[in-house]
Parts: structure tokens; C-alpha cells; sequence
């Protein structure tokens, strides 16, 4: 590979922001961009004006040319995120819009505009800009695709039926805009490499008479765990001559990640009410919905106390009784026994508690009862377990997709 682990450990946090410097406006990307147009119109027209006979091949070029913007532009407003990447140093080529967008490099001359940005001769590995990968990690990505051609090419052995090549990988993506992680989980499509031996006597796989297994006993014995991954180790990178480009396609799954993350979390049987588990609880929350603070409200008898936690700090616990909370929202939400939002405290702020959470700056909040059905000799009913609350500073904060995310949390709360 060609960056050292050491160097992209060491240079990792400002690798790929130094390539966009924040004094460079995003301006001149549009300048550029508005030129690079000028002088395309300004060639054809003057190649229709030189060569007049050829006037039926420049107007195919001409929509030629607009049907590669419409292309990019296509490219540009999906959801999919599309990087051309070049094998063996994982150094970027081009990426599309919601891979500028996705990286932070939007409005930057790295991101132009919608057709996305172009990145040949920059060293933008993807080392550099996934977090917790190194060389090594790229390079197994490599060899795996590399022993799926190599036996397809060399073996006629196809490995397609094992799914070598289908399984997602998740990253973690260096933003420089956003401060939280941002994942996503993508695929590599290696079908346009062209790959040669340079010394076709070297055969890594000589030993293993692999034309001479029956096809039940060959398939067996690569399903064996770990088998893959022994074989990719065998390629000797330096005896391949590979032409062409990965291209890579995935998906940002960064909400996806950040439920599957705090579900964990929520799950493991220490208390929520540890300092340094409420303490994670509240930055994923945070997180995930965007708030500017949490609050739990866990009963206690004939009382209730309170814990807050907001712009990164705990606030000591309040104890009120519950006769009190009688009108507040947070007993409506238990009551309804679902995800309440309260749109502008401002407006409903009835009991002491909504007052005092007024007080410290929230105007809207988003609240998970937390209700379990119990068994008794009377019967079966409703045990409050408690509230979990999402608090912002920003009245209509909450919409019908954070409720959705509160309602697919619940059973991680009360398990």
C-alpha cells in the first residue's frame, strides 16, 4: 500500500482538511467551475467554426457533453454515495455530491457543486479519511476482491456462490463539519479491474492441486472458517499488474448505527443511573436527535426525582411530588403510554417542574414513557418505570421521524 500507518495515524486529523484550506472561499471553486464551462462552449464553437464540414460530429459532441452533465447531475442528487477509488493505494479519484456532502467538503472547491468533486493526484486515501482504518485494513479489502479474479481468471473456480464480495463494510467518515461520527457501510465493485500475472510461473496456490479437488470437496473445504482470508494472505501483491478502478457504493447508515449503538448501550445490565453510563447515555442522545440535553424522571414513592443533563453538563438531581406533576407533560406521556412531543414549552408550561426546565432555556422536548404491563393478584396493569427526555433550546424542534427513533428505543429502555 502506499501510506505508512504511522504517517496516517499522525497526519489523520488534519490530512484531509489541509487539502481544503478554510481561507480558500468556496467562490472560486464556482469561478472555476463557470470558466472550465466557458471554455468547453468557447472550443466547440470554434471547432464548428474551423471545421464546417464536420458540423453533424460537433453537434454529437455537444450532446455528448450535455448528457454527461445531466449524468453527474443524476449522480449528484442521489442518496447513494459513489466514489471512483484506485486499487491498491485506496486513493480517491472522484466522488459524488453525497460523498462531498457526507465528508463535509460541500462548498469547497473539493466538492463542486453537483456533479461532485475530482480528486486525481490529491493522496486522499481511504485510510485517511475513514476513522480506525489503516493500510491494513484497506489491504484486506484488497486481497479479497484480488483472490475473487485471480481464481475466477487463473482456476476458472468462481467464487460467487460463497458471497466473497458481498458483504457490507462499516466506516466511520472524518467530517470536517460535523462533529459527531458519521457512518457509512458500502460495497466495492472490482469488475472493471484488469488483472495479470507478470511472472506466470509464480503461483501462490501451486501446492494446493486446486483443478485436481472434486467440486463437493473443493466448495467444503472453502467454507471452512477462515479459509477465505488464509488464501488472500497467499497473493504476492508485487507478482500483479492491476489496471482500472474500484468503484465504490454505499449508503450513510449514520442514524441506523447510533440506534444500534445506544440500544447496546441501553441494554447492558449496568445502571443507567451510573455518572459515567448516564454520561454516554446523554451523548448519544444528544447524538442521535440532535438536542441539546436529556432528562430522566424516575418515581420514587410518593415522589420523583429528576436528572438533567444539558450543554454537557449534570445538573444535581430535583425531587418533586407527584401530586405536582399531575398536569405535566411528562405524566401525559406515561398516561398515553407513547412517545410525547412538546412542540414550545412556552406555551404549555402549567406545573413547577415545566417552569423550571423553562427556566434553564428548554422550549421543546420530546418524551419516551417508560410503561411495562405487570402481574399482581389483582390483576394485570401498567408499572411507570420512568420518562426519558430529549430537550432543546429551539421551540418545533421534534418531528415525526425523532418519534419514530424514540418509539424503536423504548424496549432497549425497559429491558
Amino acid at each position: 500500500m502506499s501510506t505508512s500507518k504511522s504517517s496516517s495515524h499522525q497526519n489523520n486529523n488534519h490530512s484531509v482538511k489541509a487539502v481544503v484550506p478554510k481561507d480558500i472561499a468556496p467562490a472560486e471553486s464556482e469561478i472555476d467551475s463557470v470558466q472550465n464551462e466557458l471554455n468547453m462552449e468557447q472550443l466547440l464553437q470554434a471547432l464548428a467554426a474551423g471545421v464546417p464540414t464536420q458540423s453533424a460530429d460537433i453537434e454529437r459532441l455537444k450532446t455528448w457533453k450535455q448528457d454527461l452533465q445531466w449524468l453527474f447531475q443524476f449522480l449528484g442528487n442521489r442518496r447513494v454515495l459513489i466514489a471512483v477509488i484506485e486499487p491498491g493505494t485506496f486513493a480517491l479519484r472522484y466522488a459524488n455530491a453525497a460523498f462531498c456532502r457526507l465528508a463535509g467538503w460541500e462548498g469547497t472547491p473539493l466538492g463542486n457543486g453537483e456533479i461532485g468533486g475530482l480528486f486525481a493526484g490529491m493522496g486522499i486515501t481511504l485510510s485517511e479519511l475513514f476513522e480506525d482504518w489503516d493500510d491494513q485494513t484497506a489491504e484486506k479489502l484488497y486481497r479479497r476482491h484480488l483472490l475473487h479474479w485471480v481464481f475466477k481468471q487463473s482456476y476458472q473456480i468462481d467464487l460467487e456462490a460463497l458471497r466473497v464480495l458481498d458483504e457490507p463494510v462499516m466506516a466511520a467518515v472524518k467530517s470536517r463539519v460535523h462533529p459527531e461520527q458519521r457512518f457509512v457501510e458500502f460495497w466495492l465493485g472490482s469488475e472493471q479491474l484488469k488483472i495479470d500475472r507478470i511472472d506466470p510461473k509464480i503461483d501462490e496456490f501451486m501446492d494446493l492441486h486446486l483443478k485436481l479437488m472434486p467440486v463437493s470437496e473443493r466448495e467444503a473445504w472453502l467454507m471452512q472458517p477462515n479459509q477465505l482470508a488464509l488464501l488472500a494472505d497467499r497473493l504476492q501483491l508485487e507478482n500483479y499488474r492491476v489496471e482500472g478502478l474500484l468503484v465504490l457504493e454505499g449508503f450513510d447508515v449514520t442514524v441506523q448505527e447510533q440506534i444500534r449503538r445506544l440500544t447496546q448501550l441501553l441494554i447492558d445490565r449496568d445502571s443507567m443511573l451510573r455518572p459515567d453510563k448516564f454520561e454516554r447515555i446523554d451523548g448519544c442522545l444528544r447524538s442521535l436527535f440532535n438536542a441539546d440535553g436529556t432528562l430522566l424522571l424516575r418515581p420514587d414513592g410518593e415522589h420523583v426525582q429528576i436528572l438533567v443533563a444539558k450543554d454537557g453538563q449534570h445538573l444535581p438531581p430535583i425531587v418533586y411530588a407527584m401530586h405536582s406533576l399531575e398536569a405535566s407533560h411528562f405524566l401525559k406521556a406515561t398516561t398515553a403510554n407513547q412517545v410525547w412531543n412538546v412542540p414550545d414549552l412556552r406555551r404549555e408550561c402549567d406545573t413547577e417542574c415545566d417552569r423550571a426546565l423553562r427556566k434553564m432555556g428548554v422550549r421543546s422536548m420530546l418524551l419516551i414513557p417508560l410503561v411495562v404491563k405487570t402481574v399482581t393478584r389483582e390483576g394485570c396493569g401498567p408499572r411507570i418505570l420512568g420518562v426519558v427526555g430529549l430537550l432543546c433550546d429551539r421551540p418545533n424542534h421534534f418531528n415525526g421521524i425523532d418519534s419514530q427513533h424514540a418509539e424503536e428505543l423504548i424496549p432497549a429502555f425497559v429491558a
